[in-house]
């Protein structure tokens, strides 16, 4: 049986702001839900607005929807006449077109990722959230990448704290020599590139599989400056969610917050994780 077209689709649609601000969003994070997009341009008008300018922008080859098997909801990638109209380019999606594949294993994890996006947006204007494709570019002008690390996205915390923050989405604990290579590169950048490093895990308990193995594998250094939060708690309560150090204490989102009202007083936990020099200074003195 044939599905009629729904009458919004068949008018014509002239660009709008909105719709560049939509193909930006999936260029930055390659695929992007529908829920996803509400959240971060529609927060402030009803879910059927945004449903139907997506679909427009889809009914016109702008964007091409991709579902999930089992009955999960659909997300959107942007096609080559979606990147003609915001003016970018993507090398990947020009040599393959419109057959650009999508693994099915790396979906949630990317979708995982645009909610890491959601819930740091909410903390602070003090944060600059980068994509891993964005992190890429800015390397490649610059420096070659294969010779660093590139995480899955980058966090960056103006003054006071101003601090570059490494994230990893880890849904699935991977093998001791893929850990053992990676923490080769995170050594190597600490400091240097990334000042921390937060590994999100579906699961908190498995990091202290990832504890066992820097252990195992000697990284003293990293091990005090790994932090760990679980998926689902950083992205229904961002401030409050727990973030646990490689040592086992924790603190908040809103504890470490804190310091852009009142650099002065510190919460226990930050000044041996984020004192600046003049506050290793003055404890070294004391």
């Amino acid at each position: 049986m044939k599905v009629a077209k729904a009458r919004y689709l068949k008018f014509r649609l002239r660009i709008q702001k909105r719709d560049k601000d939509i193909l930006h969003l999936i260029h930055r994070f390659r695929l992007v839900t529908i829920g996803q997009i509400h959240k971060i341009l529609f927060s402030n008008q009803k879910r059927i607005s945004c449903y139907r300018r997506v679909r427009m922008l889809e009914s016109q080859g702008y964007l091409r929807r991709h579902g999930l098997t089992y009955g999960a909801q659909n997300f959107y990638l942007i096609t080559l006449k979606g990147l003609l109209t915001i003016g970018k380019t993507d090398q990947a999606l020009e040599n393959k077109g419109q057959n650009q594949r999508v693994y099915n294993h790396q979906i949630p994890h990317d979708l995982g990722l645009v909610d890491i996006f959601c819930a740091l947006s909410t903390l602070s204007d003090k944060i600059t959230y980068k994509t891993e494709n964005e992190i890429r570019a800015e390397l490649e002008r610059s420096h070659p990448y294969d010779k660093y690390l590139i995480p899955d996205a980058l966090m960056m915390v103006k003054e006071p704290l101003k601090l570059n923050l490494a994230i990893e989405l880890e849904l699935n604990i991977q093998s001791p020599k893929r850990y053992e290579e990676r923490f080769y590169l995170m050594t190597k950048d600490l400091k240097t590139v990334y000042d921390k490093y937060l590994y999100v895990f579906e699961n908190i308990n498995y990091r202290n599989f990832f504890i066992k193995q820097l252990i195992k594998n000697k990284q003293q250094l990293l091990l005090e400056n790994i932090l760990f939060v679980e998926l689902d708690l950083l992205v229904n309560q961002p401030f409050d969610c727990p973030i646990y150090t490689g040592k086992g204490k924790s603190f908040t989102f809103r504890e470490l917050f804190k310091r852009f009202n009142d650099a002065v007083a510190h919460t226990p936990l930050i000044p041996p994780l984020y004192g600046n020099k003049d506050d290793k200074e003055k404890n070294t003195t004391t």
